[in-house]
């Protein structure tokens, strides 16, 4: 099978409208351009490593791999692109979101952040998002979310007029908030219904009688879409956040697709497509919101001509074969020369599933075993399971490095050398390999040998997170005299993470340890959201405890733990470390205030553990409820 111009997406499979409008329809798209084939491959499938070289362009959507940092140079080198997808505002994510985890983990939003920089282009999907990433970009383009299906638009069918929306848990709060405003004006219209899908969580945001709330859970796009009929008016509640100010236009998409009339929050994703009036209608307050419930409810003729101007326009505007012409010709004009082609290997063809030009590499057996042993604990049992895919298919690179570094976390050192050997003869300039390989080597005896492992790591990719970490915690175990060094190295690069400078920081000498503490913690003071002071504060504390034990009386170590207390006033540990210090420099009252401020601390601890002794979702009410305050008076 042939390329004249190859696309290469590194991405997962997804059901979602990502998985739809931004990655597997814009490929199925470009596919059907005369002489482009594009592959979508799992980011994991064995058969990866056999295709990066070949293809003129490769899509990554915010893809986590630390070791691919040094491909995207080799193939600027070879004429070749990389494109970066962002689609989302990372930086602002709700913590109730089943992704907000990863997302808020600093190591990771750097990550995306050096992915934007190094890539020769970033796509995405709003001029909101495009106006961001331009701080940090060699070059952004706008694609829009686009629809390649368009049903007819039938009349209205008999029933009672039902408002409704439909949106994933990462709307909780959009949702919670406009609720009540809703359910009052709903019982003031009793012959109104209400239809709504979302997870099951939200079910009770809404009080009404069975028969007039219509509630679907949570499931797939297309699940969504057989949903949306049931609507005869679609509301779009946001919250002004900074994530949802990046959003897209999407849910106007569905909306006038399917002949809803919707209502939309006054924010820049549907400032820019919606025609107050004519293809729907906007609100800030809600007040705004009442009347124009209000207006579409009573105005039958105000609501069929809305859905007519917004389903013509997605029909002249917005359907992906208009449009797909523009992506292509952007990744043609990032090439230097004309794309160089590609014949796709044969097992390739035979593994994908095939839609013309256009191939999908699903996980399979041997991936969904990996994957496996990735997301669960670490066990014998587990690596066996993976040492049976890579007798299977001994050519496995990702499974062979993952095996590697389980046996090195069971501590099976020599046991995990010789895959991560047969890793490294695959990929000599893995990255990831070598540091498991220089973690093995180190902990067996060989220090030596592995540091010149690790370092040789971070010279094939300075940026690969890991290995700064690896290397740090060996020079801290090794007593380096270039501890301090190296430490300055890693933060220069990392920037942005608080744990790396921290682990460096007890390379430093003497009490030059406490100053470089006191700096870090001085330098991400303003920037701790408040989701992740608990697990920062217990970061810089246990690193505040091993620094200043020799100095626990300075007055070095009295002012770190002062400020640490300011910044982290209900960490028990530094409440109790500054008492201690106080007491040994003679200041009792001041101790015992400190001590007893301790014990406070876990008082409230405790009476919340007997309160919740199981976690049942109550909190998220309290995330809501934070989130509106921040939120609900900005527009």
């Amino acid at each position: 099978m042939k390329a004249e111009f190859f696309i290469l997406q590194i991405c997962d499979f997804l059901d979602d409208g990502d998985g739809f409008y931004r990655l597997h329809e814009p490929s199925r798209q470009l596919s059907r351009l005369p002489g482009v084939v594009v592959v979508d491959c799992h980011f994991y499938h064995r058969l990866l490593p056999a295709l990066i070289e070949g293809a003129d362009v490769i899509v990554l959507p915010f893809i986590h791999d630390w070791d691919l940092f040094p491909m995207i140079e080799q193939r600027r080198a070879a004429g070749k692109v990389t494109v970066f997808e962002a689609n989302d505002y990372f930086y602002d994510i709700q913590p109730w979101n089943p992704i907000g985890a990863q997302w808020q983990d600093r190591s990771i939003q750097g990550e995306y952040r050096q992915y934007m920089a190094a890539a020769d282009a970033v796509q995405t999907s709003t001029n909101e998002l495009a106006r961001r990433w331009r701080e940090w970009s060699r070059r952004v383009a706008v694609f829009k979310n686009y629809l390649t299906e368009l049903p007819p638009l039938t009349p209205p069918p008999s029933r009672p007029l039902t408002i409704g929306w439909g949106g994933s848990p990462g709307h909780f709060a959009d949702w919670y908030h406009i609720a009540p405003v809703l359910e009052k004006w709903l019982r003031a219209h009793p012959d109104v219904h209400l239809a709504v899908m979302n997870n099951e969580f939200a079910q009770p945001f809404i009080q009404l009688p069975p028969d007039r709330y219509h509630f679907t859970p949570f499931g797939s796009l297309s699940s969504y879409l057989k949903f949306l009929p049931s609507l005869d008016i679609g509301l779009a509640p946001l919250l002004p956040s900074e994530y949802n100010r990046c959003r897209s236009d999407v849910k106007f998409l569905e909306y006038a697709s399917h002949g809803i009339p919707g209502i939309y929050t006054d924010l820049e994703p549907y400032r820019e497509t919606v025609v107050h009036g004519k293809t729907g209608l906007l609100y800030k307050t809600e007040e705004e919101l009442l009347q124009q419930l209000d207006a579409l409810a009573s105005d039958a003729a105000l609501r069929q001509r809305i859905r007519e101007e917004a389903y013509q326009y997605v029909a002249k505007n917005r359907r992906i074969e208009q449009h797909i012409g523009e992506r292509v010709e952007f990744y043609r004009k990032l090439l230097p020369t004309p794309p160089q082609g590609f014949e796709i290997p044969e097992d390739v063809v035979g593994e994908a599933v095939r839609d013309g030009n256009y191939l999908q590499l699903r996980p399979q057996e041997p991936e969904q075993m990996l994957l496996e042993a990735i997301k669960t604990p670490t066990t014998r049992e587990a690596a066996q399971s993976l040492a049976r895919v890579v007798e299977r298919h001994p050519n496995y690179l990702a499974a062979l490095q993952q095996l590697g570094r389980m046996l090195n976390d069971l501590r099976e050192y020599r046991n995990a050398i010789p895959y991560l050997e047969r890793a490294a003869a695959l990929n000599p300039k893995s990255a990831r390999t070598l540091c498991e390989i220089g973690r093995a080597r180190f902990v067996m005896g060989d220090a030596e040998g592995g540091r010149r492992d690790l370092q040789a790591a971070l010279e094939v990719n300075p940026l690969f997170y890991p290995g700064w970490q690896y290397m740090l915690r060996m020079l801290e175990l090794r007593k380096s005299p270039d501890g301090r060094s190296w430490a300055e190295r890693a933060f220069q690069l990392h920037p942005y993470s608080y744990m790396l400078g921290l682990a460096g920081a007890k390379l430093f000498p003497g009490v030059e340890a406490v100053k470089e503490t006191h700096r870090l913690l001085d330098q991400f003071a303003p920037l701790f959201t408040p989701e992740e002071r608990p697990s920062a504060a217990a970061t810089f504390s246990q690193t505040i405890m091993e620094v200043i034990g020799p100095f626990l009386s300075s007055a070095d170590a009295l002012a770190l733990l002062g400020r640490g207390c300011e910044v982290f006033p209900k960490s028990a540990r530094l409440a109790d470390l500054l008492g201690r210090a106080l007491r040994l420099a003679g200041r009792h009252e001041e101790s015992n205030e400190q001590l007893a401020r301790a014990l406070e601390i876990r008082r409230v601890a405790t009476a919340y553990q007997t309160e919740f002794p199981k976690e049942d979702g109550t909190f998220h009410y309290w995330q809501f409820a934070e989130n509106i305050r921040k939120w609900a008076r900005k527009k």
